[in-house]
């Protein structure tokens, strides 16, 4: 949609004609934004009130003048916004299958219903249920944390175990309907419950808040407290009886409202909710999934890239010593054919015996000899010479 423009005049008309919060709706801005245009501009807006009273028919103020603009620059302002447009749709949204699934939760025919009695219970719920008998209270928070056996994750009071219990066989059925797989799974030191959805893996436990009360003291404890204060110190916890559903990640436990006991609702009226929770969880680790998997991908390309530069430099930098070192070699086998000529051309000169057998020929044709094995040139040459016989 195309922006719209308005002058200093027409939208002083306007900000006086209509309401400022359905004025700022018309153009997708909010009007505490619309207000602050106001301002910058120097247009006079309405007061607190004014609408009310004009639309019940009280007597109002007239609207005050326009203020001069003072600015030489522009003596004609214009005020510019775009007309609002729709927000694009999410990822999620996008997806056919997340959505085929949020709508068959939203489907009142497939609510999840718990049973007041916990009827043929899942084997996990009856292993869990066996475990907990077992288990005694944390001292700090009076919670019987099951997470450190191989059992569902839960984190109750010892009086809302049935309940807690109930609510898992429930959800546990309902994955299991919907073709999902119940898991249990040991991270560093504890137990935690995995619902694979969407071939991800989400891990969730089933929790009870819990609150810091005062507890009562007999007549013997309170003298005791008044002489030793620093022995009461110590906070006192307790189960609230409120029970909640968490979000596992690598990084942090997610919790909300929509997946709690609320003074309206019972987490069992929540359980669909929980589950589009765990749906859209699993599609956000199966996006962050992907990225990383991309990541990885160009990061290996980089480092395979960097490898092979970091290959080829050396392989250079190998090759410019070796030629260092050959045209040492070539120098010095330069130097010695240039002293043998130097020493036999003295000798001729000298009238020396330069015969085959002279000890002098001798020596000089060694030099040679020597000279053509430091000279890497030689080598260079026949080596190119073969190459091209061989090709």
């Amino acid at each position: 949609m195309e922006d719209k423009t308005l002058t200093r005049e027409e939208l002083y008309k306007l900000v006086w004609s209509v309401p400022m919060r359905d004025l700022a709706k018309r153009y997708g801005i909010s009007d505490v934004a619309l207000a602050k245009r106001c301002r910058r501009m120097n247009i006079p807006v309405p007061g607190r009130g004014y609408w009310a009273r004009k639309q019940t028919g009280y007597r109002t103020d007239h609207p005050p003048p326009l203020p001069a603009w003072k600015n030489p620059l522009k003596p004609d302002i214009t005020f510019s916004m775009k007309e609002k447009t729709p927000r694009p749709k999410t990822a999620e949204k996008d997806d056919e299958e997340v959505q085929r699934l949020i709508l068959f939760e939203e489907d009142p025919a497939n609510k999840v219903v718990v049973r007041e009695i916990l009827h043929n219970p899942h084997l996990l719920v009856v292993k869990t249920q066996k475990a907990m008998k077992e288990i005694k209270p944390d001292i700090r928070n009076g919670l019987i944390e099951a997470r450190y056996k191989e059992i569902l994750e839960l984190r109750v009071g010892p009086g809302n175990i049935s309940r807690a219990l109930k609510i898992m066989d429930a959800l546990i059925k309902a994955f299991e309907k919907r073709g999902w797989r119940i898991s249990l799974r040991k991270k560093d030191r504890w137990w935690t419950t995995i619902v694979s959805i969407l071939e991800e893996e989400v891990a969730f436990v089933l929790w009870e808040s819990y609150e810091r009360y005062e507890p009562v003291l007999t007549e013997a404890q309170k003298r005791d407290k008044e002489k030793y204060p620093w022995r009461y110190d110590t906070a006192s916890y307790r189960p609230t009886g409120k029970l909640s559903f968490r979000i596992r990640d690598d990084y942090s436990v997610k919790q909300s409202e929509a997946w709690a006991d609320t003074h309206k609702k019972k987490i069992e009226e929540r359980m669909n909710t929980f589950i589009m929770a765990l749906i859209r969880m699993a599609f956000r680790q199966k996006i962050e999934r992907i990225e990383r998997q991309k990541r990885e991908i160009e990061r290996q390309a980089e480092m395979k890239l960097q490898q092979e530069q970091e290959r080829k430099r050396w392989e250079e930098q190998l090759r410019l010593e070796k030629l260092d070192k050959e045209v040492a070699a070539w120098n010095k086998a330069q130097l010695i054919r240039g002293y043998v000529e130097s020493v036999k051309k003295a000798a001729e000169e000298q009238g020396g015996n330069l015969s085959p057998d002279s000890g002098l020929s001798k020596w000089i044709a060694w030099a040679y000899e020597i000279a053509e094995q430091v000279d890497p040139s030689c080598r260079k040459a026949l080596e190119f010479l073969r190459s091209l016989e061989e090709t």
